[in-house]
């Protein structure tokens, strides 16, 4: 989008016209820059559409984000003005830098533990009920088997006609499709012995507002060393298993290996959910495993490669890259479907009150 529009827009959204407008780098699903105006800096958001891609991220952010500011939540932006026609918005513009995996340490996952236990807090207040259920939020079992088996086929679909893409095939119809196989048996026989059944919801008061995409990738590490938390476009109601399953899982920034028992201590602390809440997250864990895999290779399906090229990104560079991180992210599933996961020895060590 030229920088023309984006000043006309801008200007649009706050009444306006910008004194200069500058594209930032990074923005893989949408368009975002700096608008500068004499007197204050703000950052622009022009959202990606698509006809087959109808979620309201707009709406979801921004929502959000002014629900949380609401309840004076300041660890997040402040929303400043929409327009779903363009469709855009303003934000705060935050000064900060984006961690490295290197430097990320206890303080760090416990704001993100803050901010998601606060979420939880924040469920039954005014306003709450008209959030929108999170954008990839399942609230049974049997959802989440349905979800992979729907995203499975999508993908399969995109990379069977595609001669460029032998190897992603190969890895669709062999590895993903046995451990997509070996899921549903697991999840099955650990239902049954826990006690759940896959196919009941979880009740509307067991649910929890969530950012849905959290991890460090969407955070600015602001002077002070707090950090500010980014991209709620997909937020809203979810599954507190999804939601603590998915803080520890996203692998673009992944939270150390040594900060994550004490996180989802501290988290499912905040949630409850006694036994069966910890036997859920075990299930829950490796479904997501097995889902980021498929993300990881999002880039052969039309619609998500389209939305990258409208933030810049190149199409070759992609795909190469992230099909080795979908196959790195199958050693998560594989040992959590062996019973060697680091989420094993938590569940079964956590009375003691000592990880090993």
């Amino acid at each position: 989008m030229a920088k023309l529009d984006l000043a006309r827009i801008a200007a649009e959204l706050r009444g306006r016209a910008p004194s200069a407008v500058k594209v930032l780098p990074g923005g893989r699903n949408n368009i975002v820059a700096r608008v500068e105006w004499p007197d204050e800096v703000l950052l622009l958001k022009v959202y990606f559409t698509h006809p087959e891609d109808r979620r309201d991220r707009l709406g979801a952010e921004f929502g959000m984000l002014s629900f949380l500011w609401r309840q004076g939540i300041r660890c997040v932006p402040r929303p400043v003005a929409a327009r779903a026609e363009f469709p855009a918005a303003l934000y705060e513009f935050v000064e900060g830098r984006r961690p490295k995996p290197d430097e990320l340490g206890p303080d760090d996952t416990a704001q993100l533990a803050n901010l998601l236990g606060t979420m939880w807090d924040l469920r039954g207040r005014g306003g709450a009920e008209a959030l929108p259920v999170a954008s990839s939020a399942n609230f049974s079992l049997d959802a989440y088997l349905f979800e992979l088996q729907q995203r499975w086929t999508r993908l399969h679909r995109a990379v069977g006609t595609d001669p460029a893409a032998a190897e992603a095939r190969a890895l669709v119809e062999n590895d993903l499709a046995c451990l997509l196989g070996g899921l549903e048996s697991f999840v099955r026989e650990q239902a049954a012995l826990s006690g759940l059944d896959p196919s009941v919801e979880l009740a509307p008061p067991a649910r929890t507002l969530s950012p849905a995409d959290h991890g460090f990738h969407n955070t600015l590490r602001r002077a002070d060393g707090s950090l500010i938390f980014l991209d709620f476009e997909y937020a809203g109601w979810d599954d507190p298993a999804q939601v603590a399953a998915n803080a520890v899982l996203v692998p673009e920034v992944p939270m150390p290996a040594a900060c994550r028992p004490g996180f989802v201590r501290e988290i499912m602390g905040r949630f409850g959910g006694g036994e069966a809440g910890w036997q859920r997250l075990r299930m829950v864990h490796a479904l997501l495993a097995f889902k980021w895999s498929l993300i990881m290779m999002n880039e052969f399906v039309p619609v998500e490669g389209t939305r990258r090229t409208f933030a810049g990104d190149r199409a070759e560079d992609r795909c190469a890259v992230q099909l080795e991180k979908a196959r790195r992210q199958l050693d998560a599933v594989r040992e959590a479907l062996a019973g060697r996961s680091w989420l094993d020895d938590v569940t079964r060590t956590r009375h003691a009150g000592q990880i090993r």
